[in-house]
């Protein structure tokens, strides 16, 4: 590895070590259990008494989080000599918050790793030299680190940073033909949350196109250029029904190259169904549900929260849509415009905890904009929910890996099936579908790259000093305070 190499992996750390500073203030302003982290910090000490039998019912992901924290505390006390208990060091609110920073470094290591492998840089490169490039890799990393409500919740004790370490790493070890190892990661990602059994899908699915392009599944098969170059709506069809139909013939091959992620999948399912369901506790308000606005919301704050990329690649949406015809674009944006507002119509869900929990900045999002102008300001935002998609597309378009119409598919996909079954509108559940979509992305140029991040370090500075520093009385009497 040269030293470039060495400097543009070192240089992804930078956004894990701000997060360093961010869990020290928050472990010095907020030294109880907040939101959620009571029942995660709760149940880590519980297995810090080593009480792995008892479960707290209103949790409702895997014990994964609770496990590695309770290995990670085990073996510090070890090393220093000590016994592990709820009321040791080790397993106490600040070193719990520590351990999901550190799996923030880990996550740092991994997208590094992942964008390299999605984007390799070689001297044939034109569009730059290969260390500008090199630094363009790690700028992308750094802003996909950066991204406000991941950045957040590196300081907390919450599930997401580790869930998204653990499908990323799956990805990444698919990718890379370690195909046991992924799967025993993607294992771990079930761990921590249920839904990331949709990116194992996307993972197997991503390796069937991959293994047909490649000719590595059946160096005889020839499913035709449609499946792997870029492809329009006209075609999309046959190529889909053409993979089908090709995988049926080949079914004895694809089971034998999938079997570890097939196995996984068949032990979630099986695990779900004597559950009775996805969630562990407190399904009552976890019940699967058919929510459509939801990929809607996520496009909508991809754009909010990415606006530096979207407006550099503006110019050339621009000059895309004016080559396809005026009439021709503004058929398709009002037929697309049509088809959100149909969505929010038919399938706009309310939940209880969104209209009652005010410390979420979803809470005024809702009550302010989506819900506001007498009603229809959820309607009003349809065409920037457009907007945000066919940037999204267009941005997919460029990329050396999913400019294929056919893997574009498979990715939105993937994005609906984890979003759509959640009634509630909350930020953190954009995090894994974000990461997923922009690590395929081209990277930026240094100049976009460093505007991007920019931006994203100082709503993160913003939302972090609102957190801290503006709290309020919540309707029981007790200190509340704003977050994503």
């Amino acid at each position: 590895m040269t030293r470039v190499e060495w400097v543009t992996r070192a240089a992804v750390l930078v956004p894990a070590i701000l997060a360093s500073l961010s869990t020290t203030l928050v472990n010095y302003h907020v030294r109880e259990p907040y939101m959620d982290e009571i029942f995660h910090v709760t149940q880590t000490q519980t297995y810090c008494d080593g009480k792995f039998g008892e479960w707290n019912p209103k949790i409702t992901t895997p014990p994964g989080l609770y496990l590695v924290a309770t290995c990670i505390a085990q073996v510090l006390s070890t090393l220093t000599g000590s016994k592990l208990s709820s009321g040791s060091i080790f397993c106490s609110l600040s070193a719990l918050r520590w351990y999901n920073c550190f799996l923030g470094f880990i996550s740092a290591l991994i997208l590094i790793e992942l964008i390299s492998d999605l984007h390799p840089t070689t001297t044939k490169d034109k569009d730059s030299k290969p260390i500008t490039s090199r630094i363009r890799l790690a700028l992308h990393a750094c802003c996909l680190l950066a991204y406000p409500p991941f950045f957040f919740f590196l300081s907390m004790f919450y599930t997401d940073v580790g869930s998204t370490a653990a499908v990323l790493l799956t990805y990444l070890l698919s990718r890379r033909k370690y195909v046991v190892a992924s799967a025993v990661v993607g294992a771990v990602s079930l761990v921590f949350r249920q839904t990331n059994a949709v990116w194992i899908c996307f993972v197997v699915a991503e390796r069937i196109i991959k293994s047909y392009e490649t000719g590595r599944l059946d160096p005889r098969a020839d499913l035709g250029p449609e499946i792997y170059v870029p492809t329009t709506l006209a075609n999309l069809p046959k190529s889909i029904v053409h993979l089908i139909l090709a995988s049926v013939k080949r079914l004895p091959a694809i089971l034998y190259h999938l079997a570890p992620h097939l196995l996984v999948l068949i032990l979630f399912t099986m695990a779900a169904i004597q559950n009775g369901g996805l969630a562990l506790g407190d399904k009552e308000n976890h019940t699967l549900a058919l929510h459509l606005p939801q990929t809607l919301y996520f496009s909508g704050t991809t754009l909010a929260l990415t606006p530096i990329w979207f407006l550099f690649s503006a110019r050339d949406l621009l000059r895309g849509l004016c080559n396809s015809g005026v009439l021709t674009v503004c058929a398709a944006a009002l037929s697309a415009t049509a088809i959100a507002v149909a969505m929010i119509f038919k399938g706009t869900i309310v939940h209880p905890f969104l209209l009652a929990d005010n410390r979420h900045f979803t809470f005024y999002i809702w009550r302010r904009l989506l819900n506001g102008f007498r009603g229809y300001g959820r309607y009003l935002a349809a065409p920037v929910y457009v907007v945000s998609l066919v940037s999204m597309c267009a941005q997919l378009a460029k990329s050396t890996v999913f400019r294929s119409l056919l893997r574009q598919v498979l990715l939105f996909g993937a994005i609906a099936a984890v979003l759509t079954p959640s009634p509630l509108f909350e930020f953190r559940y954009f995090i894994t579908p974000f990461f997923l979509m922009y690590v395929h992305y081209k990277p930026a140029s240094v100049v976009e790259g460093l505007a991007q991040l920019t931006f994203s370090l100082c709503v993160n500075a913003g939302v972090l000093w609102i957190f801290l520093y503006k709290p309020f009385e919540w309707g029981d009497g007790s200190e509340a305070r704003f977050m994503w």
